[in-house]
């Protein structure tokens, strides 16, 4: 039987106007309330009514440019949520679904009600809470990931310079961190099925509630002894009772606190907003954490499995189309990026340490980087094709553009001129189109993490000097958890941190030892339970990704523990497809390559099934000598295939007997002499010069 509980909240407004809100709340239908009491149910988002339009990223903060009726309320008077869904699904359509808040601040006003910044709800997967469990994230674009959109409202709203605080008064600094902080609470607060614990619009603490001056309101409540009592703070702090919700604490920690029931006559009501100083008369009720637990149940998850970790990503709406590089623009995000900054260490203190967020966006990838859809081979794929290298090489020859440089498209010139460059190297061939690639690495002017790696890889023998400026600046990117972000203001990637880690242990001078160390620790700290690696974070191991880990480690000369190797390449080994090749879904000759030079470069080629595998591969060469005619994956392919049929003969113990020698004398040498190639080779003649 769903328990079902009515309020009916009348608050006086501003033109003596009376706003009057029904709330019904029962299981599976999501109530979400924030300061301006906005109640979420699933919905239809109206065809053109609202338009929005991603812009760019800024360092970071994404400018979407929106058109249609922004405020909080619809014309009908409900919750103008589908406006807020329609600027999140364009978010997400070129942004990760890996963020719980998204945090929107617009360079234009808008009626926001009674409040300065509201909440919208748009997930609950927390038992205990008051809150039913419910999603609508599929309506905003996210598979699962995101609980909340924060409206802060116009920026101009906000002191944003982090000089300005004067504790105390409204419109400081800390007052704008405090009302971010305000509006993230009510991701779990407060509907506590207690009425004298329930404040303003029943989502805040009562006026008369001993909260320990927490940010959602009541008061930290002095008692005088004589009936009276006196509040000393408000708005300061998480308390313990709100960390309890937000699962940052046990409910053991929860101090028992009190409620005053308020003399009659008494000028505050419970729905009052705080007002430090005061004293008012009244007599008390104990409370604890257990009566919040006998109405609402346990919390669950709880303390010890609860989220600790939260990300925001930051939004910056406008109207103009006028929506970079104006002095406006630039104004507004530098405000915005101030806020940003100074949260993540504001919530690590209102939570006492226990919780971290956030605030820098994680880095984007194509989960499947090797595959360029709008690119297709000319060729005739039958699945008879048979490795050949030579005609590869000479397809690849054919693909170099005028500059030196390679592309299966623009935005992966880089990438791609890196891979084929890198390819014809190992292969030990020596052409005039790579002294033209080179030449063209060596004019490029980096555009980011990515870009400055692949130039330090490609420039690094032959101009030592310009190596050593390119490890400088790609050391200056690298970010405070030792990782790297595809630029300044992303979130570290194992595939970004990979990359730099693997070509700054090929710069011999002007890179610190703590430099390698610590993206070492930030790429080993990123495994997954199962052994992978994700394209984020907190996303699924992808064979592309943990491939590319292995072989970015084994380029530094690095190696994870065994036990922690070995779980990797079991991981790998397990996404094997009947048809022999490898993929996260099914099998792709470029993630198959990648796998191949994984299990090289950590020197267990022999757990690969390698003709199975190689027969997958070949079987999607084109009669042409390209892969999916795509220089990327021919070059890696190639480089792959060639990997495991180039002798690779390592000289140990190597011993002259003769201790004096003579010219022309007959001298003995003994030597250990072995080929590490997983396949026969052509027969090898080694010398040995004294």
């Amino acid at each position: 039987m769903n328990l079902i509980r009515l309020f009916l909240v009348i608050q006086n407004a501003a033109l003596n106007s009376v706003w009057a809100f029904l709330f019904v709340a029962m299981v599976n239908i999501p109530l979400v309330l924030a300061d301006s009491s906005t109640e979420t149910n699933p919905f239809e988002i109206p065809e053109g009514v609202h338009t929005a339009t991603f812009v760019e990223d800024i360092d970071g903060i994404s400018v979407i440019k929106f058109s249609g009726n922004y405020d909080r309320d619809d014309s009908t008077g409900k919750t103008n949520a589908a406006a807020r869904a329609v600027v999140a699904k364009e978010f997400y359509r070129s942004h990760s679904d890996d963020y719980d808040f998204l945090v929107v601040f617009s360079d234009f006003e808008f009626d926001t009600g009674s409040a300065v910044a509201f909440h919208l709800g748009v997930s609950n997967k927390v038992e205990g809470i008051g809150r039913p469990i419910y999603s609508n994230s599929a309506i905003f674009g996210s598979e699962s990931e995101l609980k909340g959109y924060i409206d802060m409202a116009s920026i101009d709203r906000y002191e944003t310079n982090s000089l300005n605080v004067n504790l105390g008064t409204g419109g400081d600094f800390s007052f704008t961190l405090k009302v971010l902080a305000h509006e993230t609470l009510h991701q779990w607060g407060i509907v506590s099925g207690i009425d004298a614990l329930q404040g303003r619009l029943d989502s805040h603490w009562s006026f008369f509630a001993d909260t320990d001056a927490s940010v959602q309101y009541g008061h930290d409540w002095r008692d005088n002894g004589d009936g009276t009592f006196t509040a000393e703070a408000a708005r300061v702090r998480f308390s313990k009772l709100d960390l309890y919700l937000m699962g940052l604490a046990k409910k053991e920690e929860v101090p028992s606190f009190f409620v005053i029931e308020p003399a009659p006559g008494t000028e505050f009501s419970k729905g009052d907003l705080p007002k430090p100083g005061v004293t008012v008369s009244g007599t008390k009720q104990d409370f604890s954490v257990d009566d919040l637990i006998a109405v609402n149940g346990v919390r669950n998850p709880s303390f010890d499995e609860s989220q600790k970790v939260f990300r925001y990503a930051f939004i910056y709406l406008t109207s103009t189309d006028d929506s970079s590089g104006s002095a406006t623009v630039n104004s507004d995000l530098g405000k915005i990026r101030q806020v940003r900054s100074e949260y993540e260490d504001r919530f690590s203190v209102l939570t006492g340490g226990r919780g971290i967020a956030r605030v820098y966006p994680a880095a984007r990838f194509n989960t499947d980087a090797g595959v360029i859809e709008d690119v297709t081979s000319d060729g005739i794929l039958d699945g008879l094709g048979d490795g050949n290298s030579g005609k590869a090489i000479s397809w690849l020859l054919e693909q170099q553009n005028d500059d030196g440089s390679w592309s299966d498209r623009d935005s992966t010139r880089v990438r791609d001129s890196a891979r084929v460059l890198q390819t014809f190297i190992r292969l030990g061939v020596e052409l005039d189109a790579q002294v033209s690639a080179k030449e063209w690495f060596e004019i490029l002017e980096p555009e980011n993490a990515d870009s400055l790696a692949r130039q330090l890889l490609a420039v690094v023998e032959k101009s030592p000097q310009q190596g050593r400026e390119i490890a400088e600046a790609l050391q200056a990117n690298q970010n405070s958890d030792g990782g790297w972000g595809l630029t300044q203001g992303l979130g570290s990637s194992v595939i970004d941190s990979g990359l730099a880690l693997c070509s700054l242990s090929n710069q011999t001078q002007g890179v610190a030892s703590d430099v390698l160390g610590e993206a070492f620790k930030f790429i080993a700290d990123a495994q997954n339970l199962d052994g992978g690696w994700g394209v984020t974070n907190k996303s699924p191991s992808s064979v592309s990704t943990t491939a590319r880990v292995l072989i970015a480690l084994s380029c530094a000369e690095m190696q994870l523990d065994i036990n922690k190797q070995d779980l990797a390449l079991s991981w790998l080994l397990a996404q094997k497809k009947i048809d022999g090749g490898f993929g996260d879904q099914a099998s792709s000759a470029h993630e198959s390559a990648e796998v191949m030079l994984a299990f090289i470069s950590v020197q267990r080629p022999e757990q690969l099934a390698i003709e199975e595998l190689t027969t997958f591969i070949v079987s999607q060469q084109s009669s042409l000598g390209d892969w999916s005619g795509s220089v990327y994956q021919t070059a890696l392919v190639i480089d792959a295939l060639q990997s495991f049929s180039i002798t690779n003969i390592s000289v140990t113990n190597l011993d002259v007997l003769d201790e004096n020698i003579y010219s022309g004398e007959i001298v003995k040498v003994v030597a250990t002499v072995e080929n590490n190639t997983a396949l026969n080779t052509e027969p090898s003649i080694i010398e040995f010069s004294i």
